[in-house]
This record gives C-alpha cells, sequence and structure tokens, in this order.
C-alpha cells in the first residue's frame, strides 16, 4: 500500500488535531495543578508550532490574509503564557490563559487546514 504525499499530509493535521484535542481536554479536566500546567505549556508549545508552520506556508504561498491569521494564532499563544506566568497563583488569569491557549490552537488548526 502506497501514500501519496497529500494522504501523508492529511494523516499529519489529523495528529496534529488529535494532539491538540488532548492537550485541550487534559487541561480543562485533570485535577492536579501541575498535570494542569504541563498540559497548558504543551498546548502553548503546540500552538507556536502550528502557528508557525502556518506562517511559513502562508509567506511562502503569497497569501498575505492567512500570514495574519497565523501571526494572530503566534500571539495568542504567546500572550497566554505570558499571562499565566504574570498571573502567579490567581486563578482567573490562569483560565484566561488556558482560553487563550485553546483559541491559538484553534488559529493554528484553522490556518493550516486552509492548505
Amino acid at each position: 500500500m502506497y501514500f501519496s504525499v497529500l494522504d501523508l499530509l492529511v494523516l499529519v493535521f489529523a495528529a496534529f488535531a488529535v494532539v491538540a484535542l488532548t492537550a485541550v481536554a487534559l487541561m480543562f479536566l485533570l485535577k492536579n495543578k501541575i498535570a494542569k500546567r504541563i498540559a497548558f505549556y504543551a498546548s502553548v508549545a503546540l500552538g507556536v508550532l502550528l502557528s508557525s508552520a502556518g506562517i511559513y506556508v502562508a509567506a511562502v504561498s503569497a497569501l498575505p490574509l492567512f500570514v495574519g491569521v497565523a501571526a494572530a494564532g503566534l500571539i495568542l499563544s504567546i500572550g497566554a503564557l505570558v499571562l499565566e506566568r504574570a498571573g502567579k497563583e490567581n486563578a482567573k488569569h490562569f483560565v484566561l490563559a488556558r482560553v487563550g491557549s485553546v483559541a491559538a490552537l484553534a488559529l493554528g488548526l484553522y490556518s493550516l487546514f486552509l492548505w
């Protein structure tokens, strides 16, 4: 059985989507604070990775609107990380940071799915 390049691309996108959904589920469903933070950091790292890939693909394709979408995801990821670090032990800041991380993941997946 042979896979074409497009088949492999779909498999990679599906793997990114599964990892992103798992990170989001763990981030909101775990009770342990340390495990929640680890899931949050993994989600931010994945958001940065997806947004960076979206920026690269959009820049190569010369589509400035999609570069903006991917850049917004990158800014949201970094903003979520800064909000979490600046909030220290404030629960409201951590909830906002997690929501920002989910939004960054959604924008990153959206920017990659458009191609």
